[in-house]
C-alpha cells in the first residue's frame, strides 16, 4: 500500500506541476495577447491623429479659398457683384442698372 501511495502522490504532484507550466504558458499567450491589443489601440489611436491633422489641412485651405479677394477684378474698390466693383457691374450688366434705377427712383417718389 505504501508503493502505491507513493505512485498516487507522484501523480498528482505531476499533475499539479503540468498545470502550474500550461498557466505559465497561457499567461504568457494572454499577455502577448494585451501587448498585441495595445499595439493595435495605439495604431488606430494616430491613425485618428493623422486623419484629424489631414482634415484640419483641408479645412484650413478651403477656408483661404474661399475667402478670395475683396476687391474688383478691374480695380481695387469694393466688390459689388460677381467679383467687380459697383461701376464695373453696372458697366457689365446695363439692363440691372435701369432696374435699380428704377426702384429707386420708385422708392424715392413713392
Amino acid at each position: 500500500m505504501t508503493g502505491q501511495k507513493k505512485t498516487l502522490v507522484a501523480c498528482y504532484v505531476e499533475k499539479k506541476y503540468n498545470q502550474g507550466i500550461r498557466t505559465d504558458t497561457d499567461e504568457k499567450q494572454s499577455n502577448n495577447q494585451r501587448t498585441d491589443n495595445q499595439n493595435s489601440q495605439r495604431k488606430e489611436e494616430t491613425m485618428k491623429k493623422k486623419i484629424m491633422i489631414v482634415l484640419a489641412l483641408v479645412l484650413s485651405a478651403c477656408m483661404l479659398t474661399a475667402c478670395g479677394s475683396s476687391t474688383c477684378k478691374k480695380c481695387d474698390n469694393e466688390v459689388y457683384k460677381d467679383g467687380l466693383c459697383q461701376e464695373h457691374y453696372y458697366e457689365a450688366h446695363p439692363l440691372e442698372a435701369l432696374g435699380d434705377l428704377a426702384s429707386g427712383l420708385k422708392d424715392l417718389f413713392g
